[in-house]
């Protein structure tokens, strides 16, 4: 049976709507999307393993973390926000919760020398996937304690990037050989097949659910033929907010699907499991894996 009209016109898209108001058409640059490779100074091409673009508008590329300088900003005013809970956008109240629970608690986290037995063994079993002086992307790297500072002792070029920007001072200071940059990952546009290896460490399970779904497709473009992407995910389902996490005064937010979605996501994006490992954590766990790119 055929559907019934209404007798009214379709609403126009919110893009639309929002020209009507200003009184402007929208549209888009005749130069959309922009050329890669971007024609950066031989300098920056020299000074940077891993080219880097952030974007900051439909006409503009922010090509400045090209440059020597460790650290660069994806400030606020870059994030595309939507309304807090909204399950298919970019919840900007449950990152802000994140990120501000991380600057609060980043020494109570993490101390400078912390080495976990955790962690050995699983920059272990990523160093054995990867190539010599290798391309290493720590997507949630937060103070580059352990891993990032473990990953440069061996010889890899290294690239952090964090919420936090406590985290990321941290990093800077206590691992000076890594790159780091503050910011949100869901907002940052990186070059494909950049990467030999990708590590995700307790990241994914920040994020909104249909983010963390893009972020598992993205990784899979920034890795070379071959790469391999390290991640932790939850492997039970639950979303929920714990208030003053670690004793920081500070909230926490977290949000994930069982390991069986995860499973199913990293096979989506063309990625091949070749390790699924249970992590008990107390009463709960998490899921690790290793999985790469054909």
């Amino acid at each position: 049976m055929a559907a019934r009209r209404s007798g009214r016109s379709a609403r126009p898209p919110p893009a639309a709507l929002a020209a009507r108001r200003t009184g402007r058409r929208s549209r888009r640059p005749s130069h959309w999307p922009p050329q890669w490779p971007p024609q950066w100074p031989p300098a920056a091409r020299k000074s940077s393993p891993v080219p880097l673009v952030v974007p900051i508008g439909h006409d503009k590329w922010d090509l400045s973390c090209l440059f020597p300088a460790t650290s660069r900003e994806v400030g606020s005013s870059y994030c595309r926000s939507v309304p807090a809970g909204d399950p298919h956008g970019k919840d900007a109240a449950a990152k802000a919760v994140v990120q501000e629970g991380y600057d609060a608690v980043s020494r109570r986290y993490r101390a400078d020398d912390a080495d976990p037995p955790a962690y050995r063994a699983w920059a272990r079993i990523l160093t054995a996937a990867l190539p010599h002086s290798a391309d290493v992307l720590d997507l949630g790297c937060g103070c580059g304690v352990p891993m990032a500072r473990h990953l440069t002792a061996l010889g890899h070029q290294v690239l952090g990037i964090d919420i936090s920007r406590t985290q990321i001072e941290r990093a800077e200071r206590l691992v000076p050989n890594a790159r780091f940059i503050h910011g949100d990952i869901s907002d940052t546009a990186l070059e494909p097949g950049s990467f030999d290896g990708i590590v995700c460490l307790y990241l994914l399970i920040h994020l909104p659910q249909p983010e963390q779904q893009e972020l598992i497709h993205n990784m899979r473009v920034w890795l070379r033929p071959g790469g391999v992407l390290l991640a932790t995910t939850g492997a039970t389902a639950w979303t929920g907010q714990e208030p003053n996490w670690l004793g920081g005064g500070a909230a926490m937010w977290w949000s994930h699907p069982g390991a069986d979605t995860y499973r199913d996501w990293l096979t989506e994006a063309d990625l091949t499991i070749e390790h699924d490992e249970f992590v008990p954590e107390g009463a709960s766990g998490h899921q690790l894996f290793l999985a790469r790119k054909r």
